[in-house]
């Protein structure tokens, strides 16, 4: 059961409500006066013009009255023209999308089973090509972030986002092995020493060289990324 002041409060919600709404159709009905009153006032100061233009007209001489008919006339037919045209083009839309709606239906209808099953083999393989490049990207940057705190670097998100905007298209790289990534950070460590925390040429050393235990000939090693940051 509400108490005292919970009544209280709903009473004066209620009252403050009523005001509100009170206030608002006196302000709409002012408005509708207001509005009605500007109409008129528009329609009796054309009615005035048109009347007083009529006088004048009725006072030329004929020949001028056809001088005036003869230029006013087009004016006059190509304003009714696209008045009209106005009226009739939600109409004119509507029956072009009816239209559009409908030849779809009919391409639909036409099309074979064979067609039908080819479509949905795009789709299916569009759905794969771009699953793919989403999980290329996962498998880039999560080689790129273990190799770059393996190798110290001080923001291995920052070398992910570099090295892929150097890289493009994720989806003509390969990232199966650790070596052709560790290349590239690699070249980036070398352009931005700043990464590991260095300057260019502090003489710490690099941490690329304590990892490399390839023992392969240049000429048979693979060669490294050709990328510059």
């Amino acid at each position: 059961m509400p108490t005292d002041e919970e009544k209280a409060a709903a009473e004066k919600a209620t009252a403050e409500k009523a005001a509100a709404d009170k206030l608002a159709a006196e302000e709409a009905a002012k408005k509708k006066v207001a509005d009605e009153a500007a109409k008129k006032k528009a329609e009796d100061e054309k009615k005035t013009a048109d009347e007083k233009w009529q006088k004048i007209y009725d006072m030329l001489p004929d020949d001028q009255k056809e001088i005036y008919d003869s230029h006013t006339h087009g004016l006059k037919s190509a304003l009714e023209k696209e008045r009209q045209n106005a009226k009739d083009l939600p109409a004119a839309l509507k029956r072009l999308a009816e239209i559009d709606e409908a030849e779809a239906k009919r391409k639909e209808a036409q099309m074979t089973e064979q067609e039908k099953l080819q479509n949905q083999l795009n789709k299916i393989s569009a759905e794969k090509e771009a699953l793919a490049a989403r999980l290329r990207e996962t498998q880039l940057k999560s080689t790129v972030l273990r190799l770059a705190m393996k190798l110290l670097f001080k923001d291995p998100e920052d070398a992910y986002t570099m090295i892929k905007e150097k890289l493009g298209s994720i989806k003509e790289v390969s990232t199966e092995t650790d070596s052709e990534v560790e290349g590239y950070l690699e070249v980036l460590s070398k352009s931005k020493p700043y990464l590991l925390g260095k300057e260019k040429g502090d003489g710490l050393g690099s941490p690329f060289s304590k990892t490399k235990t390839s023992t392969k000939t240049p000429a048979t090693e693979k060669s490294k990324p050709l990328i510059k940051f």
